[in-house]
């Protein structure tokens, strides 16, 4: 799928718009409750969709000025928690994420230890369906 233009994300944001129609099915499988982390989330289209659906969502973007237009935008707040930090300061050692959104080959090392489930990548529009036997546990994530 071809990125989007941030501008275009940020009004369907404010206009309270659903993403795409091959976005939400190709992430029909998340279930509510289901912990999503949205890697390279951009303004966080997908994020709050899913978050409205009853996942709990956590959404990465390494750019500071898309979470003060989020601010500007979602003026009565957001379920998704945010982070706002280089990719490089995720550390994450066994899955603690039932799903985890990719949007370029770059991130799939991560995507493999951190899902539990599903690996659904945007660039190919593809879902890579994962099993570990390690058990989840929110102390092996880290920010830093």
């Amino acid at each position: 799928m071809k990125p989007q233009n941030l501008d275009i994300e940020k009004a369907k944001l404010a206009a309270g718009l659903p993403p795409e129609e091959e976005l939400i099915q190709i992430t029909s499988h998340v279930k509510s409750g289901d912990r999503v982390l949205d890697l390279r989330g951009g303004m966080g289209l997908l994020a709050e969709h899913l978050s409205a659906r009853g996942a709990a969502v956590v959404l990465h973007e390494e750019e500071r000025l898309v979470f003060s237009y989020r601010r500007n935008i979602l003026t009565n707040g957001t379920s998704t928690t945010q982070w706002n930090v280089p990719i490089g300061s995720i550390i994450i050692n066994k899955p603690v994420f039932e799903h985890v959104i990719i949007r370029t080959f770059d991130d799939m090392a991560l995507a493999k230890k951190a899902a539990s489930k599903s690996i659904i990548n945007l660039y190919t529009m593809e879902i890579t369906y994962v099993e570990h036997n390690s058990e989840k546990s929110e102390a092996d994530t880290k920010v830093e």
